[in-house]
């Protein structure tokens, strides 16, 4: 008989199911996310299994794309302003500065949302980072503590 195994993958724990080519559930396991468990989960069941299938959410990539275009929008207005006025005069640095906070804060935000397991904490991560981010582009922007 054939068994195939799908495993749902989240950062905590993987869920393991194994059907037979029926289709009849064979076995289900939840177990934490790291390779030995796994293994000898799978070992225990059936050492021969043909076809393991991964299912994760994508919300990551799709986040991360999201930041960068957030932020290749924001400097590009930036760049846009300078054709039309002489009150904004970047140079590559102040490009790259902003580029980097922004990026860096938007994916600290997508990887704190991602690690807190509450709303609450989720909300929280996001709020300190944002105030993090205005706090460091004031200072960089104006001299607010000097």
């Amino acid at each position: 008989m054939t068994y195939y195994t799908a495993l749902d993958v989240s950062l905590r724990s993987i869920s393991i199911c194994i059907v037979d080519d029926t289709g009849d559930v064979r076995y289900e396991a939840k177990v934490p996310a790291e390779i030995p468990w796994i293994v000898a989960c799978l070992r225990r069941f059936s050492p021969d299994a043909k076809i393991v299938g991964f299912e994760a959410g994508a919300l990551t990539q799709y986040l991360t794309i999201v930041v960068v275009v957030v932020t290749g929008v924001l400097l590009l207005v930036s760049a846009i302003a300078m054709q039309f006025t002489d009150e904004v005069s970047w140079g590559p640095g102040d490009f790259v500065v902003p580029g980097v906070l922004l990026f860096g804060g938007g994916m600290g935000m997508v990887i704190g949302w991602r690690q807190a397991k509450t709303i609450a904490a989720r909300v929280a991560v996001v709020t300190c980072i944002s105030v993090g981010l205005v706090v460091v582009w004031a200072e960089l922007a104006v001299g607010l503590f000097s």
